[in-house]
């Protein structure tokens, strides 16, 4: 199986397309645990992508989570994803992500050859406490999301200065190369739903991901949804944590945000004010850029269109396997609503959540129309007065300078004069 598929290669070569997960027996992991980890106590399993996870409630009464992972999972990869919890340990001790727990021979993990012939690494980590995100159904007050873009921006943080030999990833969900899978759209089978991730993909293409890549990149979790973050039960504003780094991944920034921007609840009358709610709290402990927040837009479309692709595609082509994710419907939904809403009252939006001035596109083609500049007209002299002294009759807009010279949107250059 090769981990660098192109974008005409057969979904075969597509690393994880088929989910294949480990399916050990309970005695299995018991007898590995035991051999391995001295862990004896009740082992229940969990819910995983393509890995196999316990809890273990051991007979001293402390949790754990032993991981089997996929036999496809490089010794590279895991050791990738340990170090960067070992990483955060050391640059934000408190920040709640789970640790590492080694073995009887004091190793971070352990290849484990089962009767079949296949071979898996298996490690520890600890459990954290609190209720999945997926399970709070009234976390999408305002303060929660808020929280949830800072929790994040700290993550990012204490992940910064972290990288690996890995850490270029080719797993489905990496954003920043979502083009590789455009051609497995085929198997979305109505052609209008069909059309739209099509549609998406050739903007990424085109436009987005030569953008992306002046855009500040570091290692980055890039799987905030809501089964893998965790809050308080008693008060489900609060983050408790967050778990599984299996996505982990050398990207940028702003694919943080787009993920996390997936655990706004399907159906929500406005969906640009949580996210709003995100970006603002992830931009108040780590400042964005003006050209990220203009892409979180484009992020959050290619993450939606991304994975009503891979659901697609695996419905299609390992029908024996059980769901990952139902149905690719609720996120062909979701970029109609983001297509009703449009690019540019998003990322206004978002713009002014945090404290940006208003875009200045390049071209005339997205400039403001004759009303909202009335409004802006309005608005000026409401605040200052009808007296208030200004040198035009409808309002300029600049998109750069060059010495005195003023380059405005209707493709003028102004001398300015002004002292």
């Amino acid at each position: 199986m090769s981990s660098e598929p192109t974008t005409t290669a057969p979904a075969s070569v597509v690393k994880f397309l088929d989910r294949n997960p480990p399916s050990l027996s309970v005695d299995e992991v018991r007898e590995i645990a035991k051999r391995h980890y001295k862990l004896l106590g009740d082992f229940h399993p969990l819910q995983s992508e393509r890995d196999q996870n316990f809890l273990v409630e051991s007979n001293d009464g402390d949790r754990f989570v032993i991981k089997i992972a996929n036999k496809d999972e490089t010794v590279n990869v895991i050791d990738f994803q340990i170090g960067a919890l070992r990483h955060i340990a050391r640059t934000d001790p408190t920040l709640p992500v789970p640790r590492i727990v080694q073995s009887n021979d004091k190793l971070d993990f352990h290849t484990v050859r089962l009767a079949s012939g296949d071979v898996h690494i298996v490690y520890v980590l600890t459990f954290l406490d609190g209720m999945l995100l997926s399970d709070a159904q009234d976390f999408n007050e305002r303060a929660g999301m808020r929280r949830l873009g800072a929790f994040m921006a700290r993550v990012d943080l204490a992940l910064r200065g972290y990288f690996h030999p890995a850490a270029r990833q080719q797993h489905p969900w990496n954003i920043e190369t979502c083009t590789r899978l455009r051609h497995l759209s085929k198997h979305i089978s109505a052609a209008d739903d069909r059309s739209e991730v099509e549609d998406i993909f050739e903007r990424m293409s085109e436009v987005v991901l030569p953008r992306l890549q002046t855009l500040r990149h570091q290692v980055v979790h890039q799987d905030a949804h809501t089964d893998n973050v965790l809050v308080d039960a008693d008060d489900r504003t609060t983050i408790t944590g967050l778990i599984d780094f299996g996505d982990l991944l050398f990207g940028t920034l702003v694919a943080e945000i787009a993920v996390a921007c997936t655990s706004i609840p399907d159906g929500v009358a406005d969906i640009v004010t949580p996210i709003c709610d995100i970006v603002a709290g992830y931009d108040e402990v780590l400042p964005l850029e003006e050209d990220e927040v203009d892409l979180v837009f484009d992020l959050f479309c290619a993450r939606n269109a991304l994975t009503a692709t891979v659901v697609a595609a695996r419905a299609a082509l390992t029908p024996g396997q059980a769901a990952h994710i139902e149905s690719p419907r609720p996120f062909i939904d979701r970029l109609r609503d983001l297509k009703r809403i449009g690019r540019s009252e998003f990322s206004r939006r978002l713009r002014t959540a945090c404290r940006f001035p208003a875009h200045c596109p390049a071209t005339g083609e997205n400039t403001l129309s004759a009303d909202e500049e009335d409004g802006l007209v309005a608005a000026r002299q409401s605040l200052m007065g009808k007296n208030a002294t200004h040198f035009y009759r409808r309002p300029m807009h600049f998109e750069r300078a060059l010495g005195p010279w003023l380059y405005a949107t209707d493709g003028y250059r102004y001398l300015d004069c002004y002292n």
